[in-house]
């Protein structure tokens, strides 16, 4: 007989905002900054859109995509060798993590900011790629950026 784990209970979680009382040059810093991040984020974007055309251009690429696997087997290695080409092409997590957009703007977006923005642009490539849910990752216009965050 084995023992069931005991449920965690589900803690209420608490949203506080404040407004933040900021003078005009703090406001024009924030504002600054969230630009940056945009033009980042704009900028592998079209880095990325120009790795996916290629890679979709390569005639294996396509013919693995375009299988259907009939086991479990040949469906691990479809996507195995799904896997190398994307990481060939750069097309990984860690292919975004490595840009180096930020490096001209680096004394106001510090490396782990910018790995966020990548971070976030490669979940709308997992969404585009692997979900079929979008019909193309879009690019950011001027005062949509709105948010940055950090890895710590």
């Amino acid at each position: 007989m084995t023992k069931k784990k005991k449920d965690k209970e589900e803690k209420p979680y608490f949203t506080v905002e404040f407004y933040l009382k900021t003078q005009p040059f703090q406001e024009d810093i924030i504002d600054k900054r969230f630009e940056i991040g945009r033009k980042i984020y704009n900028g592998m974007n079209h880095v990325m859109q120009n790795r996916y055309k290629e890679m979709v251009k390569t005639k294996e690429y396509r013919e693995l995509i375009s299988s259907k696997p009939a086991t479990a087997k040949e469906r691990k290695k479809r996507n195995a060798r799904l896997f190398k080409i994307r990481k060939d092409n750069g097309f990984t997590i860690n292919g975004f993590r490595d840009s180096k957009m930020y490096l001209p703007f680096k004394k106001n977006i510090d490396a782990n900011t910018a790995q966020k923005i990548d971070e976030r642009l490669w979940k709308a490539y997992e969404k585009y790629i692997f979900d079929g849910n979008c019909k193309t990752v879009h690019f950011q216009k001027y005062g949509t950026f709105n948010s940055l965050e950090g890895k710590t």
